[in-house]
């Protein structure tokens, strides 16, 4: 099974939270080494239906176990005019809610991309229940310690995202077992989170500072740019996002920044540049800001932007803090 985004959708009984079957999942059988996929949505199915009401059998220890996803939570709130709280409505958990729980444990990963094992804590949405020999029946859940301390997840997450069928555990993605074979042009958005960084004017890159500070006489001050060890950095790096955060006033250099160099960021994707300090007129000298794609300027409202007509050449919105 692969996901797509999930959207939450309300149901009224416990049956109809049970029964449904997310349509917002690819889903795949195998068959004696075959992966194929037989679901149809609300047209019917002829594979594994994924759903509350499934259980499936695992094996651990050499044993049988049954497991399923059957959790739930209630809400419960004060009734208006009385001192005492009621129950306000149930949320049952679905495989949406748990597939958006695990990747956003994958994309939180303090290692970056790789291949990793971390240890889930799956027991607020799973139940399992060991297989009893003598009565031929599944016993009431008495092992969640099972499912709470040694549910291991083994991910590779890619830089990347998926750019063909073949990265894939079922050789298909969206149900194409030729996602993407042709070289000319490759989606890399399928499943694919962004490493941020957000960058200041003590930011340092293997323990030199990785902006550069030109000094003007005329205008009594600093214009930043970009180191070039730090555009060979993000260069290597094409999906990483990047913030900038500059203080006009910082005590690291002995006089203020007052603009940002020609060519400061030329090529350098940004998602938000923020300008911070007190009243002051600040220089985008030409093509500071060109080819970086930035998304938002934010500025306090006090500093002034001088420039701007030959600093950038893509529309982006400003914010006045």
């Amino acid at each position: 099974m692969q996901a797509s985004k999930k959207n939450r959708k309300e149901v009224h009984k416990e049956s109809e939270a049970n029964e449904r079957v997310l349509s917002e999942f690819y889903y795949y059988d195998t068959t004696n080494g075959i992966n194929w996929s037989g679901f149809k949505g609300q047209y019917g199915s002829v594979s594994t239906v994924l759903n509350r009401n499934q259980q499936f059998i695992i094996k651990i220890d050499n044993r049988p176990f049954s497991i399923q996803l059957d959790g739930k939570y209630d809400t419960y709130g004060r009734l208006w005019g009385f001192l005492w709280t009621v129950k306000q409505s149930t949320t049952y958990f679905d495989y949406g809610d748990v597939f958006d729980a695990v990747f956003s444990a994958i994309k939180s990963n303090d290692k970056g991309y790789g291949d990793y094992y971390i240890t889930l804590d799956l027991s607020q949405y799973f139940s399992i229940r060991e297989y009893d020999g003598t009565s031929g029946k599944f016993k009431n859940d008495d092992v969640t310690d099972i499912i709470k301390n040694y549910a291991v997840l083994k991910f590779h997450y890619d830089e990347n995202g998926a750019r063909n069928s073949t990265q894939s555990i079922f050789g298909s993605i969206e149900c194409n077992s030729k996602y993407d074979t042709s070289d000319e042009k490759v989606d890399t958005t399928y499943w694919q989170e962004r490493m941020t960084y957000t960058l200041t004017d003590t930011s340092k890159l293997n323990g030199a500072p990785l902006f550069v500070y030109r000094y003007s006489e005329i205008y009594d001050g600093y214009f930043v740019s970009l180191s070039m060890d730090g555009k060979k950095l993000f260069a290597d790096m094409p999906r990483a996002k990047v913030n900038i955060t500059l203080d006009i006033d910082t005590p690291f250099l002995e006089h203020s920044i007052i603009g940002l160099d020609y060519n400061a960021f030329d090529g350098l994707e940004i998602d938000t540049l923020t300008i911070r300090g007190g009243t002051q007129t600040f220089y985008l000298l030409e093509k500071s800001l060109n080819d970086t794609q930035l998304k938002t300027l934010k500025r306090s409202r006090g500093i002034t932007l001088d420039g701007l007509e030959k600093a950038i050449n893509n529309e982006y919105g400003e914010v006045v803090l």
